[in-house]
């Protein structure tokens, strides 16, 4: 069964079947919005967790499995993630979507999300000039 992200009540979903979560601490997940934004790149859906103060990205499933993502954990098959409903302000536990999942889902691309978060570690400047033709490098269909 494929665990869709949108759901009528606040439960706890499996990871793995359709997509897996990247947890960021809040203030590299901002990073990353902000150079995607940036660049009208999306993000697709993002989640915030205010009271551990994270961001949650999702990927297709096994996309980014096992790689060593800076300051990001991969949730992947036998991970479980609380997700609020689409149109609830603050869902228990602080929870809430800072950009809402759509139906059907749409994803960050993972290889570009792998860039930016290793770009930002590395201690790299998101100027215009400087991300377009690095991330244009990164050519993949939106998923």
């Amino acid at each position: 069964m494929t665990a869709s992200l949108v759901v009528s009540s606040t439960s706890a979903i499996a990871a793995g079947g359709t997509w897996d979560a990247v947890r960021v601490p809040l203030a590299l997940g901002e990073q990353v919005c902000a150079v995607f934004d940036a660049h009208d790149l999306s993000t697709g859906p993002t989640l915030l967790d205010q009271s551990g103060e994270r961001l949650y990205f999702f990927v297709g499933a096994h996309q980014l499995d096992g790689r060593n993502l800076p300051g990001a954990v991969v949730l992947g098959t036998g991970s479980w993630v609380v997700l609020p409903p689409r149109d609830e302000a603050l869902a228990p536990y602080g929870l809430r979507w800072v950009r809402q999942p759509a139906i059907p889902n749409w994803l960050i691309n993972p290889e570009r999300l792998e860039y930016v978060l290793t770009a930002i570690a590395e201690g790299h400047l998101f100027t215009e000039s400087h991300i377009i033709p690095l991330l244009s490098r990164v050519r993949v269909a939106e998923r």
